[in-house]
């Protein structure tokens, strides 16, 4: 293996006044930081990204925010439980100070995700014989039960897409065999496919499978006894693969840039680049804690140990025009607009300091999730 450093990474609704259980006594509005539009970050006239507004979404009183998703360049939809509890969906668009009610699901499917195009919600339910797994169609709530469990099997964490949407997928034990399974759904071509994972049950506990565009790869992400890692592979007949390994992180961050390449945080907190088709592995960055791709994959924002938040270009295996756009805030998951043009981040408040860096960026004022609107 080579190593190499590189420099520089509709459902519409009724809006309504107040929700009921999470919904309720919202607080909604915009605000914009610094205090005035003209006191933002200062950066080189040439800089590729510029902060021009950001807005602090509706804060609710949820007992459990299963996250926002992107379904359309200004909107975002999130899926919330009460103390019922009960799982409702809202809406939030332009300028993000209101948030409006969506139908629920219902209260015998929990909604499990979204597709990162914000097509479908992925849910499971109780059936006749098992568990079903079903996707629900965001724009006019129609159901397709893809998969039911039955009472010999049961699932290993959660439902995962592909990057495209194109394919979701899933992990399933099964108390009469010894390996775990993969369960692969198709979206397009509407077919579901199931892999064993040899040697899945030996010391490991298995996390997610994390298919590539082209649905022929697969990232497994596993727990050992010496921490976080992935497995790269394909698939041969109806086996799992395994052609490259690495440890990660404990915030467990690993992404498809294409069907050949990923991008992975190690356990020193290098930001990683792996391409399959040389088997070289190179360093983007150090220091980071985590990071998001755009859609197109064509730019990355991730987050250092120092509390701040950057955006780069991402060509070939390079990151170029660096640049931080937030300061003071812990960064647990992040979310590209489909146009690139906003970034969605979610995190907290990091824990005080004796002395911050004097460099001059919009500094953090709350724990809600915020959009940073680029120029």
């Amino acid at each position: 293996m080579k190593i190499r450093n590189l420099a520089g990474i509709s459902l519409i609704a009724l809006l309504v006044a107040a929700m009921s259980g999470c919904m309720g006594r919202l607080q909604s509005e915009t605000i914009i930081i610094p205090d005035t539009e003209t006191e933002v970050a200062s950066a080189p006239a040439n800089a590729p990204f510029e902060v021009k507004t950001i807005y602090r979404l509706p804060s609710v009183d949820s007992e459990n925010n299963e996250g926002y998703v992107w379904v359309g360049p200004e909107s975002l939809v999130v899926s919330l439980w009460n103390k019922s509890p009960e799982q409702l969906l809202g809406r939030v668009g332009y300028p993000y100070d209101k948030l409006m009610k969506l139908p629920s699901p219902g209260p015998d499917i929990s909604i499990d995700g979204f597709s990162p195009d914000g097509r479908y919600m992925a849910g499971f339910a109780r059936g006749e014989s098992g568990f079903q797994i079903k996707l629900l169609t965001l724009s006019d709530g129609q159901e397709q039960v893809i998969d039911t469990i039955t009472t010999s099997k049961f699932l290993l964490g959660s439902s995962v897409w592909s990057p495209n949407g194109r394919f979701v997928s899933y992990l399933l034990g099964d108390a009469g065999i010894k390996e775990t399974r993969i369960s692969v759904y198709d979206v397009n071509k509407k077919i579901g496919k199931s892999y064993t994972i040899p040697g899945s049950k030996e010391k490991m506990n298995l996390s997610s499978a994390i298919l590539a565009d082209d649905g022929k790869s697969a990232l497994i992400v596993k727990e050992t006894y010496e921490g976080w890692g992935f497995q790269l592979g394909t698939w041969q007949g109806s086996e799992f693969s395994t052609e490259y390994e690495h440890s990660l992180s404990a915030d467990i961050q690993v992404a498809w840039l294409n069907n050949d390449q990923i991008a992975f945080v190690g356990t020193d907190r290098t930001l990683f680049l792996y391409d399959r088709r040389n088997k070289m592995i190179s360093v983007l960055r150090e220091q980071v804690v985590g990071f998001q791709l755009s859609s197109d994959r064509q730019y990355m924002a991730f987050s250092t140990n120092e509390d701040k938040i950057y955006v780069s270009k991402l060509q070939g295996n390079n990151l170029l025009n660096e640049k931080m756009v937030y300061q003071g805030v812990v960064s647990s998951r992040m979310s590209w607009s489909p146009d690139n043009g906003k970034l969605l981040v979610q995190g907290r408040k990091p824990y005080s300091r004796a002395s911050q860096a004097a460099e001059a960026a919009p500094a953090v004022i709350s724990n809600s999730p915020f959009i940073i609107e680029f120029q």
